[in-house]
């Protein structure tokens, strides 16, 4: 895969490309059945609550579902076996006597309230949280109503710096145990706004967002 490829991956459904802008040419109404089609077993891990869902879980040979029981609230404490890539061994043991993989990791640490579950969350962390859920997702649709400062935001933007980081880390760690050679491709559904046009959160359209 390089620049003059404009597609990793492309399925056979679609409209008919020069086979040399595209990398992966898959057979399957997306590209985890495209795998499947090909003999590969395919592992999905989550995660955030829409993979409690089974549309988004069913295309795969198996998924393991980690995720917090925050169907109530996305500001639902989290504890470290919520996540995935606490749950390496486990992973690798499914894959270990497969001669093809396709592997999906759903990453819970970056979204609301950013952290990894590996401390206590703050009362001063919480307060901010508190006062800014009016806002979170646009529910208000401006901070100037809320009692919450561009500063405190900008606190919970570092704290998803910080779990951004660990997930970089942790990631590292898995990726030194798969088998080789491996495709590895890291993406994001969506940024975050921390107090930009008085917003915070996402799931609505802004810049950052």
């Amino acid at each position: 895969y390089n620049p003059n490829v404009r597609q990793l991956w492309r399925l056979g459904s679609g409209r008919t490309r020069a086979p040399s802008t595209v990398g992966i040419m898959l057979e399957g109404s997306n590209i985890i059945e495209g795998y499947r089609n090909l003999g590969y077993y395919t592992l999905g891990t989550g995660g955030v609550r829409w993979f409690r869902n089974d549309i988004l879980r069913s295309p795969f040979d198996d998924f393991l579902f980690y995720g917090p029981d925050d169907q109530s609230s996305v500001f639902a404490p989290r504890k470290p076996e919520d996540f995935s890539l606490n749950h390496q061994e486990e992973i690798l043991q499914r894959l270990s006597d497969k001669d093809k993989s396709f592997l999906f990791v759903n990453c819970l640490e970056t979204h609301v309230p950013y952290d990894t579950g590996e401390s206590e969350i703050t009362p001063e962390v919480q307060d901010i949280l508190s006062r800014g859920r009016p806002i979170w997702g646009c529910k208000t649709p401006s901070q100037e109503r809320i009692d919450v400062t561009q500063k405190e935001l900008g606190s919970l933007h570092e704290r998803q710096v910080a779990a951004l980081e660990t997930i970089d880390s942790k990631t590292e760690a898995l990726v030194r145990n798969l088998a080789k050679p491996l495709l590895f491709v890291m993406a994001g559904d969506h940024g975050e706004c921390f107090g930009e046009d008085m917003m915070w959160g996402h799931g609505y359209p802004q810049e950052k967002v």
